[in-house]
């Protein structure tokens, strides 16, 4: 009965021991597969921050050349708008230029037609 202890002792021995091989092979497996995972990630990872990062500077870009088309149509507006400040300036003085030449030519001819009068005031005396 003794040997029989033995061989179930070994037996079990045996059996617990090829458990525990199996499951630090299972392990070892779950391990590498867990290690490939956290790889996988921290690169996916590292590829979104570098999208993200480049999308910032598009944005940042597109931010630019918006404020600097903004600012050409700013110039380009308020070139316009003094250049029509400045014709606006040259029509008011020829305008004024143009009343003045009218009353001077209001008050010649008054005084034409006084002449006038007076002439044929002392021709009919």
């Amino acid at each position: 009965m003794n040997g029989k202890n033995i061989f179930l002792a070994v037996t079990i021995f045996v059996f617990a021991l090829s458990i525990m091989v199996t499951n630090a092979q299972v392990k070892d497996q779950i391990k590498k597969d867990v290690k490939k995972i956290e790889n996988t990630t921290q690169k996916e990872a590292k590829d979104l921050k570098k999208v993200e990062e480049k999308g910032k500077s598009e944005v940042k870009k597109d931010i630019k050349d918006v404020k600097k088309g903004l600012k050409e149509i700013n110039e380009s507006n308020k070139v316009k708008l003094d250049k029509t400040k400045e014709d606006t300036k040259d029509i008011k003085k020829e305008v004024k230029n143009d009343l003045e030449e009218t009353k001077d030519l209001g008050k010649s001819i008054k005084k034409e037609v006084k002449k006038e009068l007076k002439k044929e005031s002392k021709e009919t005396k």
